[in-house]
């Protein structure tokens, strides 16, 4: 079984990530694009100043939520939050799906386990979302030029970024931005065996999207947005412990779910 589980990791990297290396380098001229517009946005007076933190609250911001239906009110997304997150789900949607229908037969047979195949899709993704956050915040930091935030009181976004001297803070724009979106992923590669890659990313990307509008605790795109978490709400906000436990029980449920339906799946 362990050697089992070792040779599956080694394919997925190989043919889940090492093949995919034209689409990383991809990611990283968006982000560099998306950086150059924050860079812009700041104006001449600041944007030389610009730390990681200063791109990172801006790309995490999000917006007030809605407290009343305006019809005559644009729909609205913040830009640079849909960017990072939305191309996330686009990046991994396709790969677990479309390898089992061009492969996963062969590959069944190899680990002899079903269950074992879907364990070494899960591990992929959670490599591949390690490997797309990891170099959303390089390149961020790269834009930066190394600055660090310093932890005095900044107001470059209309966000006094004195409360990420709070745990709460910094948990919110490094921690819940990858690990809830990781959480969502889980769901949107099961909805995609189960269904296909078309369903699964549209129903994913609409749940996130009904965050922006509606502040609740349910929706896990709340816990990507700095104006949504308690430091600044108070108790009608989130919190990243709420975050963290919600979306461990979606990966931990998802992964066993996932598991019980490959059984069963006639190959």
């Amino acid at each position: 079984m362990i050697w089992s589980f070792k040779q599956q990791l080694k394919y997925e990297y190989r043919a889940g990530i090492k093949v995919r290396w034209k689409q990383y380098m991809g990611l990283v001229l968006v982000f560099f694009l998306l950086g150059a517009c924050i860079y812009h946005s700041a104006g001449e007076k600041v944007a030389g100043n610009l730390t990681l933190t200063d791109y990172l609250v801006k790309i995490f911001s999000g917006i007030d939520e809605m407290k009343k239906a305006d019809r005559t009110m644009a729909f609205y997304l913040p830009k640079e939050w849909g960017v990072v997150e939305i191309l996330y789900l686009l990046f991994v949607v396709n790969y677990p799906k479309s390898d089992y229908e061009q492969r996963g037969y062969q590959v069944i047979l190899r680990t002899k386990s079903k269950s074992m195949w879907w364990i070494g899709k899960c591990s992929w993704l959670v490599m591949t979302t390690i490997c797309y956050y990891g170099i959303f915040y390089l390149v961020m930091l790269v834009c930066s030029m190394f600055r660090y935030q310093d932890m005095t009181v900044r107001n470059v976004w209309g966000i006094q970024q004195i409360i990420l001297s709070h745990g709460e803070g910094i948990l919110s724009i490094y921690l819940m931005p990858w690990i809830t979106m990781l959480a969502i992923a889980f769901v949107m590669i099961l909805l995609s065996m189960t269904f296909n890659q078309i369903v699964a990313v549209s129903a994913a990307i609409c749940y996130l999207i009904s965050a922006v509008y509606i502040s609740k605790s349910w929706l896990l795109g709340n816990y990507t947005m700095l104006l949504r978490n308690q430091q600044i709400l108070g108790s009608d906000g989130v919190t990243c412990r709420q975050g963290i436990l919600f979306s461990l029980g979606i990966i931990i449920i998802t992964t066993l779910v996932g598991m019980k339906y490959m059984k069963n799946k006639k190959l």
